[in-house]
């Protein structure tokens, strides 16, 4: 069994290894991530590139010895949902599950057996990127690993958020 989790991941954190962990646990193989959004960068909503959100879940997968079970894609936002699903046809390899508790994406393949992993850890991506700004250690220390930690420092993510203070 092949699964697909389509995220955006800014910054991954530990809700994305829980939700990883439990797809593995519903006898998924391999697990195919797809980047969500990796044609927007640099945005209030969508702070990192793709290159760096793809590096930063490498290094999550690596660290939670999970890299030989996934596949990291990238994919772009489409105007209309036929062609979102063209390019995941032409791009991804065939998978049989999706992986996801947003409507927007299980809707999008009612053919696809659907597992919706147990939100048990409650932080959102944009409540990690508004520590960031605020600088709180609490937040950014209990919900990322030190790896993570370290590569946003390494670039600066501070700075980059903070000019744009708009999270949603």
């Amino acid at each position: 069994m092949i699964g697909l989790r389509i995220a955006r991941i800014q910054p991954p954190h530990h809700w994305h290894l829980d939700a990883i962990q439990q797809t593995f646990s519903h006898g998924i193989k391999k697990l195919i991530i797809g980047i969500g959004s990796s044609d927007k960068s640099h945005t209030p909503d969508n702070p990192f590139s793709a290159q760096e959100r793809h590096h930063m879940i490498q290094i999550f997968l690596d660290q939670h010895n999970l890299s030989q079970h996934t596949e990291i894609y990238q994919l772009p936002d489409f105007p209309d949902d036929a062609q979102r699903l063209q390019h995941i046809a032409d791009k991804l390899p065939a998978f049989t599950h999706i992986i996801s508790d947003n409507p927007q994406v299980t809707d999008l393949f009612p053919d696809r057996h659907i597992i919706q992993p147990e939100n048990r850890i409650l932080i959102r991506a944009s409540d990690i990127r508004q520590a960031i700004i605020d600088q709180n250690h609490t937040i950014i220390n209990q919900f990322l690993s030190p790896e993570i930690i370290h590569y946003l420092q390494e670039i600066d993510a501070h700075n980059r958020l903070t000019k744009n203070t708009t999270i949603s």
